[in-house]
């Protein structure tokens, strides 16, 4: 830890050698003379504050996963029920063929692509060293 007085000293050069306010020296000697022990008391908070956020990010992406899961189930239900209707003519329902394939390819790449994405988003690449 630097002594006050080398720390003041440099801060009295800075200051007289140019339009640097007397902040640098407030700020210095606030620098200097630290608390180790509030200093040991922040990073403590600090981690208790990271952990506590990590926790619940876990929690979200647990919670939205699962929303996610059912939401695309349920899509997936709904256009194997349109295509059932059309191959069984079930209540007067009918799409030419154009159509069903139209369906079939957007509602497929569309739900692979919200599911990518959404999933991108809840689990993040993270670069760990």
């Amino acid at each position: 830890m630097p002594s006050t007085n080398i720390v003041q000293n440099v801060a009295d050069v800075i200051n007289s050698q140019s339009d640097v306010p007397d902040q640098i020296t407030t700020e210095s000697l606030v620098f200097a003379n630290r608390d180790p022990k509030a200093t040991a008391d922040y990073a403590g908070e600090k981690n208790k504050a990271e952990l506590e956020s990590f926790r619940q990010d876990t929690q979200e992406r647990k919670k939205y996963a699962k929303l996610i899961f059912w939401m695309v189930a349920l899509w997936l239900v709904g256009i194997f029920g349109i295509i059932l209707m059309v191959g069984f003519e079930s209540m007067h329902f009918t799409l030419t063929n154009e159509v069903t394939i139209a369906l079939i390819t957007t509602t497929t790449i569309n739900v692979a692509a919200f599911f990518l994405a959404v999933t991108k988003y809840l689990f993040p690449n993270r670069n760990r060293d």
